[in-house]
């Protein structure tokens, strides 16, 4: 028997998730390449590494093994890579070792409140642990997509997008979009709501790269 239309979403949501996941690799070669990271925010890959770490664990509580948990445990450990690298040749080391710091400890605390949920040690049922992460996985999403906004007055200011990521919001507007594919057809909300919301935040983000191309 031919594989189902969702198996075959499966893929290539899996696939699309796996390059953006990777899509900031362009910018972080190009600052091994010249030792500076340039305009580049570390923003963008601390919240990324939050990102990809907390949807992990929602494929964990989920028991979605693939594509969610799968595709995020391979993100989660490129985002450290990148951050590594960014932070080595970054000139502000205080300020860079300050986010990355928080954004370990984000993920310190949600990986211990999952495991403590997943024990039976934390009240509540297995569904409002689900509840719960999934909430937290869609503020990260937001916080994800929304970040290059971060550099839009300074994109304004010097009427140049060079800035802003744009293979990773490329890449992350396409992904968005087959996440909100996938998670009509197996009835996710917490995939369609942040999928939805990000995607039209990613059409935005291209839309002013396309207006103030470097």
């Amino acid at each position: 028997m031919g594989a189902s239309f969702e198996d075959v979403m499966r893929v290539v949501t899996t696939l699309s998730a796996l390059y953006m996941c990777a899509s900031p690799s362009s910018s972080v070669l190009r600052m091994h390449r010249h030792r500076s990271v340039g305009n580049a925010s570390v923003l963008p890959f601390a919240t990324l590494w939050v990102c990809n770490h907390i949807w992990m664990l929602y494929g964990y509580v989920t028991g979605n093994t693939f594509p969610v948990l799968t595709t995020y445990a391979i993100g989660d450990a490129l985002s450290v890579v990148f951050l590594a690298v960014y932070a080595r040749y970054a000139t502000e080391r205080k300020a860079v070792f300050r986010t990355c710091c928080i954004a370990l400890a984000c993920n310190v605390a949600v990986t211990i409140y999952v495991m403590l949920g997943k024990n039976g040690v934390l009240p509540g049922s297995q569904q409002s642990l689900k509840l719960i992460i999934g909430i937290v996985a869609i503020a990260s999403s937001l916080a994800l997509y929304a970040s290059p906004l971060a550099a839009i007055k300074l994109v304004l200011q010097t009427r140049s997008s060079a800035s802003l990521p744009f293979a990773m919001i490329l890449a992350g507007t396409i992904n968005n979009l087959l996440w909100v594919v996938y998670g009509f057809l197996v009835f996710d909300l917490f995939l369609i709501v942040p999928s939805s919301v990000n995607g039209a935040l990613g059409l935005v983000q291209v839309a002013l790269y396309g207006v103030y191309h470097p």
